[in-house]
């Protein structure tokens, strides 16, 4: 009997080291009795494992400030996520009794991602990309890029969207491109194109939607109007969306439509330590 206990005693005491991997590991350090490891080095499955550290908040800037941002105390690492500006969408003017004019969507703006090591104290200049106006008798205007640490990590705005002259022919009028992805980040994303704005006749036709961007999703086309009209196409929603295109048409009196504009871009910083 005390055999069994002492056996059993020994096998509870083992049990509190152990530990599930789910692939072949071999540790350079030691494990202790409850479990914990310690070590230099770990390799498993053909990759070393490094610590990311611990996230410690997250600070969002959306407008662009004369004040820089300054690493709060602690903080030894962030990663820095930048979106473009989107851009604004197009619109035209049916000047024809009977004609009408579609728009293409801006494009959305690309996202950056960079990790950088870092200290508390220190400070970074940034610049949030502000979204382009709408155009109607010209192309929407671009979305402008979101930069952080003096420009050296960058997020391009989106293109604007192409306007439609008066017509009651079968036209397509051209989305923007999406910000082009760059090369200062870790990860490079373009942003998403705008769609294009198509008319099929003098009362029937509809605009481009906007592009999308990673935390702004696609704003919605608009229509040729029931009867004689302009309307606006619709602006970006949340971050670095492009605006969708204007529908306009004419019946009567001379009507111009206007592209919706493009949403501004955003900066979001990961804290770490």
């Amino acid at each position: 009997m005390k055999k069994l206990i002492l056996i059993c005693l020994f096998g509870v005491l083992i049990s509190t080291a152990c530990f599930a991997v789910t692939g072949d590991v071999s540790v350079e350090g030691r494990l202790d009795a409850t479990g914990n490891i310690s070590a230099a080095n770990f390799y498993g499955n053909g990759a070393n494992l490094t610590s990311l550290g611990v996230l410690t908040g997250i600070t969002i800037l959306t407008t662009a400030s004369s004040s820089p941002y300054t690493v709060p105390t602690g903080v030894t690492d962030i990663e820095v996520i930048l979106i473009g500006g989107g851009a604004g969408g197009a619109g035209g003017t049916a000047t024809t009794n009977g004609h009408a004019a579609t728009g293409g969507g801006g494009g959305g703006g690309a996202r950056t991602c960079k990790r950088i090591a870092t200290s508390p104290t220190t400070q970074y200049t940034f610049s949030v990309g502000t979204g382009g106006a709408g155009g109607s008798t010209a192309v929407g205007t671009a979305g402008n890029p979101t930069q952080f640490n003096a420009a050296a990590i960058t997020a391009n705005g989106g293109s604007g969207g192409t306007n439609m002259a008066t017509g009651l022919t079968i036209l397509t009028a051209a989305g923007g491109a999406g910000g082009t992805a760059g090369a200062t980040g870790d990860v490079n994303i373009p942003g998403g194109a705008g769609g294009s704005g198509y008319r099929m006749s003098g009362t029937l036709g509809i605009s481009g939607t906007g592009g999308a961007s990673l935390y702004g999703s696609q704003s919605a086309s608009v229509y040729v109007p029931a009867a004689q009209g302009a309307v606006t196409g619709t602006a970006g929603a949340l971050y670095g969306s492009g605006g969708s295109g204007g529908v306009a048409m004419r019946t009567a009196a001379s009507q111009t439509a206007t592209g919706g504009a493009g949403a501004a871009g955003v900066i979001i910083i990961h804290e770490y330590k």
